[in-house]
């Protein structure tokens, strides 16, 4: 079963951002890594880019992350990698 959107706002986290997806009525949490985020545009990046960057790129977070999780990563992680950067 794939995810769907919330739509709520990213939160950042030392490792990345954080953000929820729902698979029916249960909420699931997934991730995207600070690195993905700062190589997707190329380079490093402040707090607040990554969360501008994290907007910018958000659907295909969330279908990557909706993809891990039907392939039965229960909490997914967004890697450099998944992004082809």
């Amino acid at each position: 079963m794939s995810l769907t959107t919330l739509n709520e706002p990213g939160r950042e986290f030392s490792g990345g951002i954080r953000f929820t997806m729902l698979d029916g009525s249960t909420r699931i949490i997934c991730w995207v890594s600070r690195e993905a985020l700062d190589d997707v545009e190329g380079g490093a990046s402040s707090q607040q880019e990554r969360a501008a960057r994290f907007e910018r790129h958000r659907p295909k977070i969330e279908n990557l992350a909706s993809q891990k999780y039907t392939a039965g990563e229960h909490s997914p992680v967004v890697m450099t990698f998944d992004l082809g950067t």
